[in-house]
């Protein structure tokens, strides 16, 4: 683990699935990954030392089967220098997890392939693979029983997906199309939850975050700046919606940047999030289940705030925000409206509407400036259908 990230990048992570509602606060991730990961581990294959461990504590039969997994790894790093190659997609954490799970689930197919000897089948034969029948009953595993949700995803992602990525690209033409994947790595988790749209070259839109420590001043500090990919939205949206919801709003992913904000003394936290919907229904439909998801995500809110694409309310941790226009939306948690104007100002959006003013309260006049706009059009807040966001503010948003 220190190898990987060292002890502030961890720390950065575990504040920011914090942040997110993937872990609970507090929770003592590196201790947890430390008693989960010894539990469980069978073999292992070290790239810098080009040797692998099989666990003789194991059935002879489970070695076998382990040992089809870390060899693979090793005639993959012979020729591709594994380490090197994942390590290739940093700083991008989706990047990073997608080429992951290229190499734990071409080693799990050698795995099955392995367990078909003598069947006169591989595993290009087998329609619907279902990989969990794999791992057995996770009851047997008390550490992974109780981790959290997120943790148990994330930890099988590689494996489990991976494993139907590798089976879908490897089923034209078997072993010999492996190499190609190396060559041409998926770009992100959502061409592995979607093979096709690996095949298709599908590229994540760029997504911009404006930086905010100027505005946030001394006393803030920036954790970490990533991106969560289909996948991490996915295992957000789980959170608070389910799974099936989860997975049907998540595929319409196409790119997003997040940044979370620390205060140095009494640590608290900011999260900024940038997402890019692949079109403008998918974004309504994401502003109305998050809207959802906030209120879940926080049970104690006052002055909650309405509009057709505008959410937002107050908490004893700062105030909660969610704007979308066009096909693109962004939230901040645990700031203020004045941080979160400047965050749109800093995109060129227009600006969010404004609460009515509270009783006794004296208004200000607020000048807002944007920046040049092509051909001297104003936009609308919903650029394309000004009442999209209405209309399906109105739907049953339950499929």
């Amino acid at each position: 683990m220190d190898e990987d990230k060292n002890p502030s990048e961890r720390y950065a992570g575990q504040r920011s699935a914090e942040a997110f509602g993937l872990i609970p606060k507090g929770f003592d991730l590196d201790t947890f990954m430390v008693e989960l990961l010894t539990e469980q581990i069978a073999g292992l294959y070290d790239p810098k030392a080009h040797e692998f461990y099989i666990a003789d504590w194991i059935p002879v039969a489970d070695q076998r089967m382990v040992m089809a997994h870390e060899l693979t790894h090793a005639l993959e790093d012979q020729h591709f220098q594994i380490e090197g190659w994942v390590k290739a997609a940093r700083p991008n954490d989706d990047a990073e997890l997608a080429r992951e799970a290229v190499l734990e689930g071409s080693a799990m197919a050698a795995m099955v392939d392995f367990l078909l000897q003598g069947t006169g089948r591989s595993l290009g034969d087998l329609p619907d693979f279902d990989p969990s029948i794999l791992i057995g009953d996770l009851a047997d595993s008390p550490a992974l029983e109780k981790a959290p949700r997120f943790i148990k995803d994330a930890l099988v992602f590689p494996y489990f997906s991976g494993l139907k990525f590798s089976a879908a690209i490897l089923k034209p033409l078997g072993w010999s199309g492996l190499p190609g994947v190396f060559g041409k790595p998926p770009l992100s988790t959502q061409q592995i939850l979607h093979p096709a749209l690996y095949r298709s070259g599908k590229v994540p839109a760029p997504v911009p975050l404006p930086s905010m420590e100027k505005m946030l001043g001394s006393n803030w500090s920036k954790l970490e700046e990533n991106t969560l990919g289909e996948f991490g939205w996915k295992e957000v949206l789980k959170q608070f919606l389910g799974e099936d919801r989860a997975k049907t709003l998540a595929a319409g992913w196409d790119g997003d940047r997040y940044a979370v904000y620390e205060q140095k003394q009494a640590k608290k936290l900011i999260l900024l999030t940038h997402l890019h919907l692949d079109s403008e229904e998918r974004a309504a439909r994401f502003f109305g289940q998050y809207s959802e998801a906030f209120e879940k995500k926080y049970a104690g809110r006052s002055n909650l705030f309405r509009r057709a694409n505008f959410f937002s309310f107050d908490t004893p941790d700062g105030g909660v925000f969610l704007d979308c226009w066009g096909s693109e939306c962004v939230t901040m948690e645990g700031t203020t409206r004045n941080m979160f104007d400047g965050l749109t100002k800093a995109l060129a959006w227009p600006s969010a509407p404004q609460p009515p003013p509270q009783l006794g309260a004296k208004t200000e006049k607020t000048v807002r400036t944007f920046a040049p706009m092509e051909n001297s059009i104003v936009r609308l807040r919903s650029p394309h259908a000004p009442n999209l966001y209405n209309i399906l503010r109105a739907a049953d948003y339950s499929d």
